[in-house]
Formats: C-alpha cells, sequence, structure tokens
C-alpha cells in the first residue's frame, strides 16, 4: 500500500474514532452542562424515555423558578434551535437517536420535539417532582422548616 494511502486510511480511523467519541452519552452530558451551568450552576443532565423515545433531560436545579424565568428559558431555547438540530446527526455517528430535550424547573418543564421543532411548557407530574428533588438533592417545600 502506497505512504500517502496508509496516511488517509489511519486519518479517517482517527476522525471517525474521534466522531464516535461526540455521539456518546458522556459526551452529549458534558455538552449540555457547558451550556447549562453558566445559568444554571447546581444543573444535571440524564436521559430517560418519554412516549418510548429516547429523550435528553436537563433539570435546572433551582427551587422557585417563576413563570418569568420559564419563559426567558423558553426564549433562550428557541434561539439554539440550530444548535440543537444537530442531534441529529447523532445516530449518524453511531450514538442514540433522541427525540425530546426536556429542560426541567421545579414548576414547569419545556419540552421540546427535535424531529418537529415544536416547544411547548408542561406542568411537572408528581413522579417528575419525585425525580426533580431526588436527582438535584432538593428538599420538598416547608421540609427545612419544621423546627
Amino acid at each position: 500500500m502506497r505512504p500517502a494511502l496508509v496516511s488517509v486510511v489511519l486519518l479517517f480511523s482517527l476522525m471517525q474514532q474521534k466522531t464516535c467519541k461526540l455521539a456518546t452519552p458522556e459526551h452529549i452530558q458534558a455538552e449540555f452542562l457547558t451550556k447549562l451551568t453558566p445559568y444554571f450552576s447546581n444543573a444535571k443532565v440524564e436521559f430517560a424515555q418519554i412516549r418510548g423515545e429516547n429523550a435528553i433531560i436537563a433539570l435546572t436545579c433551582i427551587q422557585g423558578a417563576g413563570p418569568a424565568l420559564v419563559d426567558e428559558a423558553l426564549q433562550m431555547l428557541r434561539a439554539q434551535r440550530r444548535a440543537i438540530a444537530q442531534l441529529e446527526l447523532v445516530p449518524k455517528l453511531g450514538g442514540a437517536r433522541y427525540k425530546y430535550i426536556v429542560l426541567g424547573f421545579d414548576s414547569a418543564m419545556i419540552i421540546y420535539d427535535i424531529d418537529s421543532g415544536q416547544m411547548a411548557v408542561g406542568n411537572p407530574t408528581p413522579d417528575y417532582l419525585v425525580g426533580y428533588g431526588g436527582a438535584c438533592a432538593l428538599h420538598p417545600r416547608g421540609a427545612l422548616d419544621t423546627p
């Protein structure tokens, strides 16, 4: 084999290994945390199933988020649609296909459907609130108020 061809094959295999790393849950989690922690210092990123589809769950881990903060986060998420669309490449790089991104607060959830580009704000379910409190190590409101 010619040396130039060997170099191209080696370079291609190295690039493929690097792009495969970009598709791992660990990399996706790290990327989301890099984007979230400037705004939500205790943010957590987890993976779950919603309606049988893979979802990235980004928890803000703050208490007392009001409607204004949720609306501001919704606008910021809308501005990031182009960057979020890159998640469609993950399966082509050997990673899982994600259908939803959820940005979670204690008072609301912003649900982004990657396929349709639609976003909606929903109320948290009791199971979600238990999971949110557990993942974020938060105490229910009023739990620490008793003497």
